[in-house]
C-alpha cells in the first residue's frame, strides 16, 4: 500500500509537465486507455489464476494508478474549470464524489469472495466507457478561452 500513493504522485507530476504540451483530451484518452488495458490484464489473469495477491496483479495495479494520476485524477478538475462556471464546477464535483462514494460503499456490501470478478468487470467496463466517451464526446480546451469553448459547445 505504501507504494501506491507515490505512483499517483508520479503520475500527477507527469501530468503537470505534459498537460500544456499535449492537451487535456489527449492525456485523458491516454490515461483512461492505460487504466483500461491494465484492468483488463488483471481481469484476464484473475480469470485464469483466481488469485489477486500476486506480483503480476500488483504491477498492473500500479500501472493503472499511474494512468489515473496522469489523467483522470488531475485533469478532471482542470477540464471542468475550462468548460463550466464556478457553480457548475462545484455541482459536478459534488456528484463526482457522491458517485465515487456510492461505488466504494456498494462494493463493500458485496460478498468479496463471491463477487470479485463482478467488481473488476464493473471497473473494466467503466474505463472502456471512459475511453470511448473521451474519443467521441470530449473536446480539446487547451489554448482556448472560456468564451470560445462555450461558443463551440453552444453550436454542437
Amino acid at each position: 500500500m505504501l507504494v501506491l500513493s507515490p505512483i499517483l504522485v508520479v503520475g500527477s507530476l507527469c501530468c503537470i509537465f505534459l498537460i500544456e504540451k499535449y492537451g487535456r483530451r489527449k492525456l485523458l484518452i491516454i490515461g483512461y486507455s492505460i487504466q483500461f488495458i491494465s484492468l483488463i490484464v488483471i481481469r484476464i489473469d484473475f480469470g485464469f489464476s483466481g488469485d489477486l495477491s500476486n506480483n503480476f496483479v500488483m504491477a498492473f495495479t500500479m500501472i493503472s494508478l499511474f494512468g489515473h494520476g496522469l489523467s483522470s485524477g488531475p485533469i478532471t478538475y482542470v477540464y471542468l474549470t475550462d468548460i463550466l462556471p464556478d457553480i457548475g464546477v462545484a455541482f459536478c464535483l459534488f456528484f463526482n464524489w457522491c458517485f465515487a462514494s456510492l461505488i466504494t460503499f456498494s462494493a463493500l456490501l458485496l460478498d468479496w469472495n463471491k463477487h470479485q470478478k463482478t467488481v473488476f468487470d464493473v471497473f473494466v467496463f467503466s474505463s472502456l466507457f471512459a475511453v470511448v466517451f473521451m474519443v467521441l464526446i470530449v473536446e480539446e480546451t487547451k489554448g482556448k478561452s472560456q468564451k470560445e469553448i462555450w461558443y463551440k459547445m453552444s453550436q454542437d
